[in-house]
């Protein structure tokens, strides 16, 4: 009997307490001060609650009610909204309980979360346990998206936003999403089946969880599935927080194929169709085991077979077993995890939201070569190119060495076979490689042979114990040329086939007459392939009267030369962009195609380029001269600099002086092979560029040291 007397005190306490607009722990007490800030600014909620807000009510609602209508004085969200908009800035003195639908958790750690009713949806900051101090993270049971919740807290307006400031979970109640959902609509598959279905069907996978993502602020946004027969991208963050590692689940979801939204026209241009994955997924069960991962079905390949594969063929998701160089790359502003080949050079970086934080685990096999489970999650499409960025799923370090019977093999594969193009329409005269070694690899000089099956189109000569490769191009011809390598008592050969054109006789205009064309003029320019664009499909050439851009309609083009090589291009000399903006635009030749490539390892000329102070080229961001900025490479003293807010931007300063240009790209990472230069003042070659009327920005050609200049040495990194 006293029991119940308590208990009715309790409720009828709660009520009158009620009735004065809320639930207060303290009427007297200040309210906070302090303003909380929205997780998606990162801000951390501290473990504990301020002393005003630590108190629980001297009487708390019946355990007896059935229901949180009946047990809880609640309030609408709409009326939360209300009283929050109410209140602005400051946090209310009172608290109240609102019940609703988890639309989403934003916060893993802290439980940042959007709640809704009938009335609206409201952002809750984080919430926390009954007993106010245990955090969401660490709860032993959570609610997830999907759950019915009663939170409890005070409220407020945060930039313009109404928002719970800290909401302490009363109850609640976990809701079967499955329950609402149709499965007649699903098609149970293997995963391997699911990677092949159209966009949009509807499928059932069962399949353990081998590793999950994280996007920015570490908070899960999807999974890697698999199977006995193969893998694939789970994306969705709701349904991320439900599981494991090592958990078999069972999920309904969509096939999808996704591309960012800022990177679809150059996708398409490059026939990539978009990350291999399911998205809106439901989880309809979760044995929550720690189960291994079954990966008998990856293949084994190698980083360079990777990413020599077309984005056409679209092996995104699918995972393969490699023996890959694990590096660490902390450079100014960020931080990247590259997985290279064996020869050390050929691969990518790992994909990250959170400046490779989330693969810090990988810090123990920096610069080992290990077994790696490796996918490329998706590929980075750019105006230039498109290539696959990566996802380890496992590595080992089992103390890899490299068996010297293949040192052959390696020479011929990495380096040798590497050298020719597919076609050639004049006379390369082009210096073969006599041998190459591997101080990562442990291997001492592997040389080198070339032998041509048709030496009346192809031959070799040598001068000087340098070997020449020369074509006779008076007639197409396919010509077989065997490559032998030797290391020791170990040999390998390797046959490649070339195709010899006729020798293509265009006339061409120096580059300084391309420049000072008409505009939509279709013409030829000779010069040499001298520096790589950033962020465009574009590279420059130069010749003794000038340099300009050259904007490719095709960027499988730009597997036909290689920088230092004398080539032809045909295009429309254009200002690029067309607009009406106040800036004219991009000095160019757009719409180009190679014509004819004469190889060659020539540097280019720097008989047209200007020395200047950084304080005149300051003031040419301010000209309406496309040519002086666009089609003109100056030569002066600049301090390399970067910025990191959301990315990392570097820029060129004045030595003496505050102001600074911004190097164009389209992040940090382009412009890493100058990260070692950093807040020094150097020597640049540079180019102002305006590729999208949005005014002047530099490109760095290249740093000129005592030892050499250091510039970009591919064009889709």
């Amino acid at each position: 009997m006293k029991g119940k007397l308590l208990s009715l005190l309790s409720v009828f306490t709660a009520l009158t307490l009620a009735s004065c607009g809320g639930v207060s722990e303290n009427p007297s007490s200040e309210p906070s001060s302090t303003p909380s800030v929205p997780s998606q600014e990162s801000s951390t909620p501290v473990d504990t609650p301020s002393s005003e807000e630590s108190s629980v009510p001297s009487e708390t609602p019946s355990e007896e009610s059935s229901s949180p209508e009946a047990q809880y004085q609640l309030i609408t969200i709409a009326e939360a909204i209300q009283i929050a908009q109410e209140a602005g800035g400051t946090v209310t003195a009172d608290r109240y309980y609102v019940k609703g639908i988890i639309v989403s958790v934003s916060n893993s750690m802290y439980g940042g979360m959007t709640i809704k009713d009938e009335t609206g949806e409201l952002f809750v900051y984080g919430v926390f346990g009954k007993d106010e101090t245990t955090r969401y993270d660490a709860m032993e049971e959570k609610p997830v998206a999907g759950d019915e919740v009663v939170l409890w807290g005070a409220l407020k307006t945060y930039n313009g936003t109404p928002e719970m400031d800290r909401g302490y979970l009363q109850e609640f109640k976990h809701i079967d999403q499955s329950e609402n959902i149709d499965m007649s609509q699903y098609t149970e598959k293997t995963i391997l089946d699911a990677r092949d279905d159209e966009e949009n069907s509807k499928v059932k996978l069962t399949g353990i969880v081998a590793r999950v993502t994280y996007a920015y602020g570490m908070e899960p946004n999807g999974f890697y599935l698999v199977d006995s027969t193969g893998s694939i991208y789970v994306y969705g963050g709701s349904i991320s927080q439900q599981v494991n590692v090592g958990n078999k689940i069972t999920l309904v979801g969509e096939k999808d194929y996704y591309v960012l939204d800022s990177e679809v026209s150059n996708a398409q241009k490059h026939g990539y169709a978009g990350s291999n994955q399911i998205a809106r997924a439901t989880l309809i069960s979760n044995d929550d085991g720690n189960h291994d991962v079954d990966l008998s079905w990856v293949s084994e390949s190698t980083v360079k077979d990777i990413m020599d594969t077309p984005v056409s063929e679209n092996i995104t998701t699918d995972i393969f077993k490699v023996n890959a160089l694990v590096t660490k790359q902390v450079s100014p502003g960020f931080v990247n995890y590259y997985f290279n080949d064996i020869d050390g050079y050929t691969g990518s970086y790992t994909y990250t939201a959170n400046n490779g934080s989330d693969f810090e685990w990988l810090d123990k096999f920096d610069g080992k070569i290990c077994t790696v489970y490796l996918s490329p999650i998706n590929c980075k499409s750019t105006a230039s190119d498109c290539f696959y960025r990566f996802i380890p799923i496992s590595v080992e370090d089992e103390g890899y060495t490299f068996n010297e019977e293949n040192a052959p093999k390696f020479g011929l594969t990495y380096y040798a076979c590497e050298q020719f193009s597919p076609i050639y329409n004049a006379d390369p005269s082009q210096e073969m490689l006599a041998s190459v070694n591997s101080e990562l690899l442990g291997l001492g000089d592997i040389t080198f042979t070339y032998a041509s099956a048709n030496t009346d189109v192809v031959y070799f000569e040598t001068i000087e114990g340098k070997t020449y490769m020369h074509t006779v191009n008076e007639a197409d011809a396919v010509v077989d040329v065997t490559i032998t390598a030797n290391y020791k008592n170990y040999t390998a050969s390797e046959t490649v086939t070339i195709n010899v054109g006729e020798e293509i006789n265009v006339d061409s205009v120096s580059v300084i007459e391309a420049i000072n064309s008409s505009e939509g003029e279709e013409i030829y320019v000779k010069g040499i392939a001298s520096a790589y664009s950033i962020n465009q499909s574009a590279f420059y050439i130069t010749d003794d009267t000038g340099v300009i851009a050259i904007r490719f309609s095709n960027s499988s083009d730009f597997e036909l030369f290689e920088l230092g090589d004398e080539v032809i291009v045909k295009g429309k000399r254009t200002n690029y962009p067309k607009s009406d903006y106040s800036k004219v635009g991009q000095v160019c030749l757009d719409k180009a195609e190679l014509v004819v490539n004469y190889q060659g390892d020539y540097d280019y000329s720097t008989s047209s380029f200007k020395s200047i102070e950084f304080a005149d080229l300051y003031n040419l961001l301010g000209t309406n001269n496309a040519i002086e900025a666009t089609a003109q490479v100056y030569t002066l003293e600049a301090k390399i600099t970067t910025e990191t807010q959301y990315s990392t931007n570097y820029y060129i300063g004045d030595p003496n002086g505050s102001n600074k240009i911004q190097l164009y790209s389209g992040n940090g990472g382009q412009y890493s092979f100058i990260s070692d230069f950093v807040n020094q003042v150097v020597t640049i070659e540079v180019v102002l560029v305006d590729w999208n009327s949005k005014g002047y920005k530099a490109y760095l050609f290249a740093i000129v040291t005592e030892e050499g200049k250091i510039f970009k040495e591919t064009y889709h990194k």
